[in-house]
Formats: C-alpha cells, structure tokens, sequence
C-alpha cells in the first residue's frame, strides 16, 4: 500500500517516479516533496509497529526507497553559489553540495582554470557545474555572475561566502587603512552584494540559504590578527541580524566557523606552529576540508530550515565556551 501511496505523491509534484526501484526522478517539484514524503514515513513506522513478522521487510524496504530520496538528494533542483571554490575548502564545499544534488556555480578570480577543473569534476559524477570568474566584492562583477548563473544553471537560492586574502599575522602597528578596509570588502561588502542579487528570487519563492564560512578566530580573541578578527567579527554580526530579518520570508543565514584547516596555502607554515595547534585540538586529529562541507551541506538541507542565527564550529571541540 505505502509503495502505491508514494507513487501517487511523485505523481503530483513533478512526474517523478520509482520504477524498477531505480530511484529516477525529474528536478520539478522535488522542494514540495518532502512534506508528503515525511508523512509517508510516518505511516510506515505506524504500520512496521502493527505488522507481524513477515511483512516488516517488505515495509523495511519501502522506508528505505523513501530515505534513500530524502537524503541522498535532498539539494535536487537547488543552485548553489560557493564563492572562493576552486580550491582548498571551498572546492570541497561545492562538491559536498553538488553530491547532495545542487547545481553549482564554481566562483573564482585569480585562476579561474582550477576553478574549471573543480567543475568538470563535479559535471564527471553526473552533477552539474559551471566556473566563473568574479570579483564578488564589486557590484558589477556580482550582478554579471548572477547573469551568467541564471542562465546556465538557474536562479542561485544557496550561496557560500567563502572567498578570502591573505592573512598575515602582526602587531596592529604594521596594519594600514588599505588592508583593513579589504578585509571588511571580502567578509561584510562582499556577502552584502551577494544577498542584495540573490534575495528577489528567494524571496519570490520563500526559500533560500545563506551560510557564511566565519572562523573561529573571533571565538578565541587572537592576537596579532586583528584585521582579519574584526572582519570576521563583522561578518558574524551581519549575519545574525540578516537571520532576524529573513526567516519570515523561508530564507535561513546561518555561519560554519572552521579552526585551522591545513589547506594549500598553509603548506609552508612553520611545523612548530602546526605541531603547537595540533596538541590544543581535543579531537586528537586535523580537521579536514570535508568536515566543513559536511556543516555546509547540513545547513543548506530543507530538513535544517527551523535553524537560522547559528554558528556551528568545525575544530574538533576547540571553541571556548
């Protein structure tokens, strides 16, 4: 009975089906599914609970058909935006995205050829991707990439702040006005822009994310980074008060603070810095660019949409407080 009851569901949002147990299924539609679809759940643990023996396997497997939907493609006919991503964590969280079923604009400036290569091997897996070049701290740059996306891939209705400078370490001294006010464009300005050409469409539709990539840098006070602390701080504050702002509209804003993820950049820091920071991290290992993705990916799933205003800290239990 369940089996038949999920088809009908697929049948009215979308023309879905799951013939052969295959689990095809087209991308229209696939949001409004999963109301129905967890009741559908529900009435299988109703029915596994009153079921004799033989028949719970068969009802076993249907629970699963329907998890299998629900979780292994719950970003289906979503477009995210992860600026930043053709390397380190970003590339890692545009492909943890583009597993879960979301359309994924590669954004980068500076190279955009290894932004090119993350998407082709995401298009590889049977996702699709498309690379392009931006500056997401300038107007004009973000409402071209927002054309260019739109077109290729549709509207973007999840975006990943996560395009960074350089961050040097010293006393407030050595800091100039310039510096200061780049880091201020990379994590306050820049996420400013991207909201101001995402949001028209999320809200028509009243679903979006934002999830911004902060740090824990602000969590520890560190000295000697205050640049970079005071912009991060900056772009947390932004990010609470745009939470307060959105939620009546479906639209979440919440921020992965990652502790210090080796990535390629960090490959000629000193083995003593590395070694010392290593020894403070409770966990007992490095975190890695797929622990970030899997906070991304968490955050983006309709399942999360009653989260919003939140900080989840990927450092392996190195937060403060």
């Amino acid at each position: 009975m369940i089996y038949g009851d999920v088809r009908k569901v697929f049948s009215r949002w979308g023309g879905c089906s799951l013939d052969s147990g295959a689990g095809t299924y087209s991308e229209k539609g696939v949001v409004n599914l999963r109301s129905s679809l967890t009741l559908l759940l529900e009435q299988v643990s109703y029915e596994l609970a009153l079921s004799d023996v033989p028949k719970m396997g068969a009802l076993f497997k249907k629970t699963l058909i329907i998890k299998h939907f629900m979780s292994s493609h719950s970003l289906k006919g979503h477009v995210a935006l992860v600026t930043g991503s053709s390397k380190g964590l970003g590339s890692e969280v545009a492909k943890g995205l583009a597993d879960a079923g979301a359309s994924v604009v590669i954004n980068a400036f500076n190279n955009i050829s290894r932004g090119e290569a993350v998407a082709e091997q995401i298009i590889a897996k049977g996702g699709r991707a498309v690379a392009i070049k931006a500056d997401v701290s300038k107007e004009s740059e973000v409402k071209r990439l927002f054309e260019q996306a739109g077109n290729e891939l549709g509207a973007v209705d999840i975006i990943v702040p996560n395009a960074t400078p350089d961050q040097p370490q010293k006393p407030i001294e050595e800091y100039d006005e310039e510096f200061y006010r780049s880091m201020l464009d990379f994590f306050v300005i820049s996420p400013l822009l991207l909201a101001q050409a995402a949001l028209p469409s999320m809200k028509e539709k009243r679903w979006g994310r934002f999830i911004n990539i902060t740090s824990e840098v602000y969590a520890h006070s560190v000295p000697n980074f205050s640049a970079y602390v005071a912009a991060k701080g900056g772009q947390i504050g932004w990010s609470r008060s745009m939470a307060k702002e959105l939620a009546g509209f479906g639209i979440t804003v919440n921020m992965v603070a990652p502790g210090w993820i080796p990535v390629e950049r960090h490959e000629n820091d000193p083995q003593e810095m590395k070694d010392n920071y290593l020894s403070q991290i409770p966990a007992g290992r490095w975190g890695t660019p797929v622990d970030v993705a899997n906070a991304v990916r968490f955050f983006a799933l309709e399942e999360s949409s009653f989260i919003t205003g939140q900080t989840l800290h990927v450092n392996g239990g190195g937060t403060p407080w």
